[in-house]
């Protein structure tokens, strides 16, 4: 993953890049969380972490005055990191990593659930995604952020040991 991550972890961070090529670099690390969980542990607080900051920093509130701009469809080149794809990815990523951990969880009793996801990790992105699923300027967003809530009460649930 070393050769993965890193690179695709890069384009995520930079500004000047557009937003299409860091909106398909989170797409494709959340496809390696479905593909295998565990190869993404080493990354993985570090990539939940920068994702809830990046919606934090991202968000638009309903009432937030803003122009009309171009959408990525029919401006690829576009650098504006304020539009929805952003966020969808970003929660995408978290909850596709939250429902593969929980899946973990249940098929390997062994597994350490509080390594993997530590308390502070858990409250940050349950206060996030609380807050992004009532305030959120874009329907898809707030949905999807409301889902993965409950993608982190489904993990509570299976590291508490509850079926």
């Amino acid at each position: 993953m070393d050769v993965v991550v890193p690179p695709l972890l890069a384009i995520v961070q930079n500004a000047d890049i557009p937003t299409v090529l860091r909106t398909s670099s989170i797409s494709l690390l959340a496809d390696c969380v479905d593909t295998w969980p565990l190869a993404l542990l080493p990354y993985s607080q570090d990539l939940c972490f920068g994702f809830i900051d990046l919606l934090q920093v991202e968000t638009l509130g309903k009432d937030t005055r803003r122009p009309k701009e171009a959408t990525i469809d029919s401006n690829p080149t576009l650098k504006n990191s304020k539009i929805p794809a952003l966020r969808r990815s970003a929660i995408h990523f978290l909850g596709s990593y939250f429902r593969a951990a929980t899946k973990l969880i249940y098929d390997e009793r062994n597994l350490n659930a509080i390594t993997m996801f530590p308390k502070s990790l858990v409250q940050k992105a349950t206060v996030t995604l609380d807050y992004i699923s009532s305030t959120d300027d874009d329907n898809r967003v707030r949905a999807m952020a409301k889902e993965a809530r409950e993608n982190i009460e489904d993990l509570q649930r299976a590291a508490l040991g509850f079926p």
